[in-house]
């Protein structure tokens, strides 16, 4: 392929994707809310989405809310409220500046539920 044909190719694999992104991001913003909720020194940041009942989304330790695949959730959304928890520091969340392992994280997360639920 000659550079000027690999060009096009990725132009429009570029536009292609970001056309993909600004219709999701639409997607996400028209339905979602978000919720801070502060947690021993760090605020911990979910989003709010759907109507039904309500489905904790955990990610890996250092996975994002926005790493989940959207189809997925769109059809989980549905027919269920989904709360799609960012651990501490990152995804928006903050951390209190202390090294943290799971069994922290673990705790942030019940925190959430618990304040979500009362």
């Amino acid at each position: 392929m000659r550079a000027a044909q690999t060009r096009v190719v990725v132009d429009d694999t570029f536009r292609g994707v970001t056309r993909r992104l600004e219709s999701l991001s639409l997607q996400l913003t028209e339905a979602e809310s978000l919720l801070m909720i502060e947690v021993d020194g760090a605020r911990i940041v979910c989003h709010r989405i759907g109507n039904g009942r309500p489905i904790f989304v955990l990610n890996g330790f250092g996975a994002t809310s926005a790493d989940w695949d959207p189809s997925c959730i769109d059809r989980l959304a549905s027919s269920n409220e989904l709360i799609l928890l960012n651990n501490r520091g990152i995804g928006g969340s903050t951390d209190d500046g202390e090294p943290f392992d799971i069994a922290k994280l673990t705790a942030d997360a019940a925190h959430v539920m618990e304040r979500r639920t009362s």
